[in-house]
Parts: structure tokens; C-alpha cells; sequence
């Protein structure tokens, strides 16, 4: 069993919809998975209630205590997936500890990157006294057209933060995609939706989740 734990402390960055978007690819790809909501906002959860009963179906969970240590070790399943609180507390670092592989989602914004180097700073010493654990950034919310000036700029800061912290950068990036709001409103990946205009969405995600495989 993995335990992938989607975390950042800086709030709005898009954990919920990293999280549920990756285990419903992951129940569609054939493996047990375990989501386990960690947030007080319950994001998941609502997920969950909105899900028709006629999709493939896997176990959302809420956990909001630090014992989530011990109860994410129960479960008897390929992954399991712990959406982190946008906060440092008792319950956040300990979605953390537990954790095998840490995805942290970053917003398009140089101000977010900053943001987020306290949650650098945290797996890295994590990282420091277990070799076999690995943190990542995927960015997220990226403006559409490549040519944006803004996209440029945070590459040139997240190269920094690479060197300063070891960071593994996926050669993925999610964009700003109204897409990924309508899908979680069904309750569904953005894979599971029909029509042409969530293609686009489908095939980035498809790319980070290929990358995700290959990275647990």
C-alpha cells in the first residue's frame, strides 16, 4: 500500500480537485483505493454525496484527528489518498508524516510559491530522516496559453526552490479549466464527463496521473 497525501499549507491551490480527480483515475485503472478527507471543509465528502451511484465507485472517508496515522494503516488497499488541510496543525502534519509520496499543488502566482515554502521546508526535513520518502510539485491552475509571460516567471522560481529543496517538478501542468469546477459538482473526474469541452482538461490530467504512476 502507498499513501499519497496532497498537501499545502497555502490555501485555494486546488487539493480537493487533485485528490479526487486522482482516485477515481486510479478506481478506473483497476486498483483499490482509499480517499481519506482530512480538511474540516469536507470538500471530499461533498464529492462524494454528489457521485451517481452508476459510476465506479471507491471509499471517500473523513478523518480529521491526528490519529489519521493509525487509521490510514488499516485500510487494505493498493493507494490510499489523504486531501490535507490548507493549514499547519496537529492534523496536517500528520497527513504528512504518514505519507509515502506528497503531491503539493501550486498555483500559478509567484506570491503562492512563496506561500507554499514553509510546506518545502517541512518535507524536507521529513525527507531527511526517510530515504524512501518523495515530495513533488505539480502546478496548478496555469494560465491555457504557454506564452504567458506569468507561466515563465514561475518556472524560473520553482527552479530555484528545485535546487534549494531537491524538488521533483512534474513535467505536467494543470490549467485554470472551468471544466474541473462542473466535474466536481457531478461528483465525477474530468475524464468521466461527456462532451468535447472537457477534453482538453481529460488529456493534462491523463498526463500528470501516467506521471504520478510511474513517480509511487
Amino acid at each position: 500500500m502507498k499513501i499519497i497525501s496532497i498537501a499545502n499549507k497555502k490555501g485555494g491551490v486546488g487539493k480537493s480537485t487533485i485528490a479526487t480527480n486522482l482516485a477515481c483515475y486510479f478506481a478506473h485503472s483497476g486498483f483499490k483505493v482509499v480517499l481519506i478527507d482530512a480538511d474540516e471543509q469536507q470538500s471530499s465528502m461533498i464529492f462524494q454525496e454528489s457521485r451517481p451511484d452508476d459510476a465506479v465507485q471507491f471509499q471517500i472517508v473523513s478523518i480529521i484527528t491526528s490519529s489519521i496515522f493509525e487509521e490510514a494503516e488499516k485500510f487494505k488497499v493498493d493507494y490510499v489518498i489523504i486531501d490535507v488541510p490548507a493549514k499547519d496543525s496537529p492534523v496536517s502534519r500528520a497527513s504528512v508524516a504518514c505519507a509515502d509520496r506528497v503531491i503539493v499543488p501550486i498555483q500559478a502566482s509567484q506570491y503562492d510559491i512563496l506561500a507554499s515554502e514553509g510546506t518545502f521546508e517541512l518535507l524536507e526535513k521529513i525527507s531527511a530522516s526517510n530515504e524512501d520518502f518523495k515530495f513533488a510539485v505539480i502546478k496548478n491552475m496555469m494560465m491555457p496559453n504557454p506564452q504567458f509571460l506569468l507561466n515563465k516567471e514561475i518556472d524560473e522560481v520553482l527552479e530555484t526552490y528545485r535546487n534549494r529543496y531537491g524538488l521533483h517538478i512534474f513535467d505536467s501542468s494543470l490549467c485554470y479549466r472551468v471544466a474541473y469546477k462542473n466535474s466536481a459538482e457531478e461528483g465525477l473526474s474530468v475524464a468521466e464527463m461527456k462532451g468535447e469541452k472537457y477534453k482538453k482538461a481529460t488529456d493534462e490530467f491523463s498526463n500528470f496521473y501516467n506521471e504520478v504512476l510511474k513517480w509511487v
